[in-house]
């Protein structure tokens, strides 16, 4: 079985999946809010591939982000709670994986349908999320575990 705590921050990336401020400047999260679905592949360090299918649900206000996400692999299940803030475009927060008792920080910096994060915690990596209104493209990129990188395509439910 594969770490799934590991995989478990590496998903979370899906959660902070936030877009700058709107055009009022008003709500960083406004894009983000809402139900989404995706799919994707996970790649290890040994060479194989597993396909991961999610889905996520996130809620809040101008100013935190809170979000679940359940995904399920061939293996294994996880659910992911986390809390965001934005502050002038800089974003910080915590994650939890509830199954394996694993948490984490996460900080960043979100430009127009770009954002780029840096993952802290029981594991290190980065993860940059390409967006728009009704769909993301999220990569992410592991060190020091078997899980070596993510890529998941997500649309609005």
């Amino acid at each position: 079985m594969r770490p799934f705590a590991a995989i478990a921050i590496a998903v979370l990336g899906l959660g902070m999946s936030v877009s700058p401020a709107s055009a009022a400047g008003d709500d960083p999260f406004e894009t983000i809010r809402g139900k989404w679905r995706g799919s994707g592949t996970m790649s290890f360090t040994d060479g194989t591939k597993q396909r991961i299918a999610c889905s996520s649900q996130y809620t809040g206000s101008a100013s935190q982000l809170g979000l679940v996400i359940a995904c399920k692999s061939s293996i294994s299940e996880i659910t992911l709670s986390a809390r965001l803030s934005a502050n002038g475009g800089n974003l910080l927060g915590t994650w939890e994986e509830k199954t394996y008792k694993a948490i984490g920080s996460v900080s960043g910096k979100a430009t127009e349908n770009k954002i780029r994060f840096y993952i802290g915690g029981y594991v290190l990596g980065t993860m940059t999320v390409n967006y728009n209104k009704s769909r993301q493209q999220v990569v992410i990129s592991t060190k020091g575990i078997p899980l070596k990188d993510l890529t998941i395509a997500m649309k609005r439910q």
